[in-house]
């Protein structure tokens, strides 16, 4: 017989506890009661018993009670649960083992070996109650981050000075600190590696380049290419979709990016006052360079015809030698933020205006890229007084007959075979190919 006397009446429950205290606290878990209220200032979280509280104080106060003690680890934590399972980093411990066939992983905390289980069964029991929303997680904290998708809440603040950023998730916020330490304690154990990451994600995709593992595959008809990262997969998985999910809001401007950060990029260099500095600032230099070469040319030339939504586009700067006419971009930091399509097609369309206008000459489009640049695996180390020496000899050498439209990137990317980079991208036309090269 139990002696368990306290029994849950609620339809489909009937758990016993020990205590009144501890029934009580239970039956909360199916009326939702959280009595107990955080009451700092701007917070207002409540919580459905009083330990719970407690410990979500010390996120506000700051303070850790329940230190390591094993000898070199100086780590304390809020919780006494958290420094339970931390504890078991130093001994190896794993006591929960999965019992699913075929399975044989291992979890220092139970509720890390309930919530993988759910991976087998499929069980998600924790959904999102907002109006429209019909996700449902296998984690409940999960569920909570999700959450704060829909109301926007971000708890988590960076507090160096001058920082103002807050974040939906502490891992995040952990993140965004390294960025301001400088600390990357993440690193690379392979023999005569020595790359460091602030992240254990970039360290396991890099590890990846030793390996040669391509874990994520396309499941297009027809298509086996495969990628070291899930991001690349789903950016791939955009070619055969043409989908472009990150879209430009900023009136009249309809730039469409498969990359959150092409979109970022393309914001801060093209929409604001700061990034427009930066672009005339760098443009100004290679002018000063390209006068000390004797290069002659017309600086910001302008080309009528419709172009991402504008009336014209501007060559920055137009250079005619031995009956050539060179357009010379300066594309900081290989032009990223600016969509390709968009800049393939203009250097066409730039030459179709040409001939209609009556001028047959050749065009050799100079992409020229001031900023960094990796050779393969190796970072490129030349400066750019002799970047702009080698693109002024390169345009004394061509002459001749030469195709209708010829485009040179110069000091972009490429890979260990030598081959640019931009020509794998998916929105570089193939036709476009056979007529780029590149001088790094």
């Amino acid at each position: 017989m139990s002696d368990k006397k306290y029994k849950c009446e609620f339809q489909g429950c009937g758990k016993e506890f020990l205590q009144s205290s501890n029934l009580k606290t239970h039956i909360r878990s199916h009326t939702g009661e959280k009595p107990y209220k955080c009451n700092f200032d701007g917070c207002g979280k409540e919580f459905s018993q009083s330990t719970h509280l407690k410990s979500h104080i010390r996120i506000h106060t700051g303070e850790k009670p329940y230190e390591c003690n094993f000898e070199g680890c100086n780590k304390s934590f809020s919780r006494l649960d958290t420094l339970v399972s931390h504890m078991r980093t130093h001994t190896g411990e794993k006591s929960y083992e999965c019992d699913f066939d075929g399975c044989n992983k291992a979890f220092s905390r139970l509720d890390g070996l309930i919530i993988h289980k759910r991976i087998h069964t499929g069980e998600k029991p924790y959904e999102c109650n907002f109006n429209g929303c019909d996700k449902s997680f296998s984690d409940l904290r999960n569920l909570t981050i999700h959450i704060r998708s829909h109301t926007g809440e971000k708890p988590y603040k960076c507090d160096f000075d001058g920082c103002h950023k807050a974040f939906s998730v502490l891992c995040s916020l952990k993140k965004h600190t390294r960025t301001h330490t400088g600390e990357k304690p993440y690193k690379c154990d392979f023999d005569e590696c020595d790359k460091e990451f602030s992240e254990l994600g970039h360290l396991k995709s890099h590890k990846r380049t030793h390996t040669g593992d391509r874990p994520y595959v396309c499941n297009f008809d027809g298509c086996d290419k495969a990628f070291t990262t899930l991001s690349n997969l789903i950016v791939h998985k955009g070619t055969h979709t043409g989908d472009r999910p990150y879209v430009c809001d900023f009136d009249g401007c309809n730039g469409e990016f498969r990359r959150s950060h092409h979109l970022k990029s393309h914001k801060e260099r093209w929409h604001t006052e700061e990034g427009q500095q930066r672009k005339k600032k760098s443009e100004e230099y290679t002018s000063k360079l390209l006068e000390k070469e004797g290069v002659d040319f017309k600086r910001e030339h302008q080309v009528s015809f419709s172009c991402n939504g504008g009336t014209f586009c501007r060559i920055d700067y137009l250079h005619i030698n031995k009956g050539v006419i060179f357009a010379i971009e300066n594309d900081e930091h290989q032009h990223e933020g600016y969509p390709l399509s968009c800049e393939t097609r203009r250097m066409v369309d730039v030459k179709s205006v040409f001939v209609q206008d009556g001028n047959d000459l050749p065009l050799v489009w100079i992409r020229y890229n001031p900023d960094k640049f990796c050779k393969g695996k190796n970072k490129g180390k030349i400066n750019k007084k002799d970047r702009v020496k080698e693109i002024v000899k390169l345009m004394g050498k061509i002459s001749g007959k030469l195709p209708p439209l010829s485009i040179y990137y110069c000091y972009y990317d490429t890979n260990e075979d030598g081959s640019l980079c931009i020509l794998d991208d998916p929105d570089f036309p193939n036709e476009l190919k056979s007529i780029t090269s590149c001088i790094n």
